[in-house]
């Protein structure tokens, strides 16, 4: 089993928590996301593994056009030998999910959708300063739905100040009406350069106690689990037969390509980290110049690669 992850490094807001690489500037997007067809191009002789998962993540994937998102997939699909049952996943943000769009995924073999919900509570989610509302999420998810994407997961977030443990029973309670097939659940942390870093350095904000944090993933573990709902690792949960194959792999130590600033790969007992700089990425990659850095692992590195992924 192997995979193919790819990091599209462009967001419309900076949420208040977000430490991931990306960008709400666009001007380097169609230079970006043309390297990452190159890159694709350059490694398919290298990653001679029969492909079983895609994945797209960011950023914000959902903001890209649908074509420019095909143009990725059909890189892959001519360069790699992919599986026939292969899972196909895109992040998506309520706010950018419209029937037609849609539509053109499903038609492009896209077969599971990652929703980032957050929160079905408005005040938590201008809070996070998320770009959507819970009216978006539903008509999202409703969509979804009578789109007939039946595999999907919803991430939720706990740990929020602000978030009671009567608010966060009822966003369960929301999350599962509408059965997803997988939810992940992240508990709110503090990095270093992100908004949520200088608000409690200047005590804008409060952080919620361990005790707090602990308290309410014990909630959505028991309450998941009465739903039947397998808690498969430490931030996910899904239906039987449906635990994410794609992040499954790197906890198992397969091998995968990450292609896009800022992506990792494993492989052939090589670890290896994609720059985070649009433009310096795009610029090596155009130049044929080394745009990562690369480390030959040890049967001890390998070891524990493993445990720390597990």
């Amino acid at each position: 089993m192997s995979g193919i992850y790819i990091h599209i490094p462009f967001c419309k807001n900076a949420c208040v928590y977000c430490d991931f690489h990306f960008s709400t500037v666009l001007k380097s997007k169609e230079l970006v996301l043309s390297s990452i067809q190159k890159e694709l191009g350059f490694f398919c002789s290298d990653f001679n593994f029969p492909v079983e998962t895609i994945y797209f993540g960011g950023g914000t994937p959902s903001f890209m056009k649908t074509d420019e998102i095909e143009n990725i997939l059909n890189t892959i699909f001519k360069n790699y030998h992919t599986s026939s049952d292969i899972e196909i996943t895109i992040e998506i943000n309520p706010d950018d999910a419209c029937e037609e769009k849609l539509k053109t995924y499903k038609r492009m073999g896209i077969n599971r959708l990652s929703v980032g919900v957050q929160s079905f509570e408005n005040d938590i989610l201008k809070w996070m300063k998320r770009r959507h509302s819970v009216e978006d999420v539903y008509k999202c998810l409703n969509q979804m739905q009578q789109t007939g994407f039946d595999n999907f997961s919803i991430d939720l977030i706990y740990g929020v100040p602000g978030l009671s443990d009567t608010k966060w029973i009822k966003t369960i309670e929301k999350a599962l009406k509408f059965s997803p097939s997988h939810i992940s659940a992240y508990m709110l942390t503090v990095e270093p350069k992100t908004e949520l870093n200088f608000l409690v350095k200047n005590r804008k904000t409060l952080v919620v106690s361990d005790k707090q944090y602990a308290l309410q993933m014990q909630i959505l573990s028991e309450k998941l689990k009465a739903e039947g709902y397998e808690h498969y690792e430490v931030s996910n949960f899904s239906k039987p037969g449906f635990s994410a194959r794609h992040n499954s792999a790197y906890w198992l130590g397969k091998p995968y390509l990450g292609t896009g600033p800022s992506a990792h790969s494993y492989y052939h007992n090589k670890r290896r980290i994609n720059i985070s700089n649009n433009w310096i990425y795009s610029k090596r990659i155009t130049d044929k110049k080394p745009w990562y850095e690369e480390e030959i692992l040890s049967e001890k590195d390998n070891y524990n690669e493993l445990v720390l992924t597990r």
